[in-house]
């Protein structure tokens, strides 16, 4: 089990994503080389701003009830580590 949880100011969101991410990604590095069934990644969508950012890390709906603002997304761990974290923080920054 993986919680990482973020409530970043809102003026400093954008400068705090990459590190966090890289973060993160070290993190569950770590944890795959302990745990080398850890596979799939799921992340709750409390705020609709937070969609972009999880669309852009690859995460996918997996339910959506229209009668809930709130949904479940889904990334497999060796998808989200290979990912190009400094790529994905420049094009966020430019959103």
């Amino acid at each position: 089990m993986f919680v990482r949880s973020w409530a970043i100011d809102s003026r400093y969101q954008k400068q705090a994503q990459k590190s966090f991410l890289q973060d993160a990604q070290v993190t569950l590095a770590v944890m795959q080389q302990d745990f080398p069934n850890l596979w799939d990644m799921h992340t709750l969508i409390v705020h609709p701003s937070y969609e972009n950012l999880a669309q852009s890390l690859g995460f996918q709906k997996t339910n959506v009830d229209p009668k809930l603002p709130i949904y479940w997304m889904y990334q497999s761990v060796d998808r989200f580590l290979a990912l190009n974290i400094k790529q994905i923080a420049k094009r966020l920054a430019k959103s």
